[in-house]
Parts: structure tokens; C-alpha cells; sequence
């Protein structure tokens, strides 16, 4: 039994790392496509998309970035 649990909790460390790392690589590609996609000119940083109409994306992406932070 204990060898489940420990088992079922590396997944889950795992499967944390993987989507703190799959979003932090795509974080910018994301920002710059939904920016495109808005009509919005390709940014010089990603926190730039903060102070364009991509505000609630880019908030929301960091806010989830954040949570996974905190658990892991």
C-alpha cells in the first residue's frame, strides 16, 4: 500500500513539473499568437502583453503558473 501511495505522489510531482515547464515554454508563444489573433502588434517582452487588451490571458496563465508553483 504505501508503495501505491508513493508512487501515485511521483506522478503527481511528475505530471506538476511537466506543466510548470509546458507553460512556461509556451507562455510567450501563446501571448504573441492570441496578440495577433487580437490585432495586437508583436510585443518587446512578454510582460508587455500585461498593458495590452491581452491582460486577462496573460494574468490568467501566470495565476496558473503560480498555483502549480505552490503545490509543487
Amino acid at each position: 500500500m504505501l508503495r501505491n501511495r508513493n508512487k501515485s505522489i511521483i506522478i503527481s510531482y511528475y505530471t506538476l513539473r511537466r506543466l510548470i515547464g509546458i507553460l512556461g515554454i509556451l507562455l510567450p508563444f501563446i501571448c504573441m499568437f492570441g496578440g495577433l489573433a487580437a490585432g495586437i502588434e508583436v510585443q518587446s517582452s512578454v510582460s508587455a502583453y500585461y498593458h495590452s487588451n491581452m491582460r486577462e490571458l496573460f494574468t490568467g496563465l501566470m495565476s496558473c503558473m503560480a498555483v502549480f508553483l505552490l503545490t509543487y
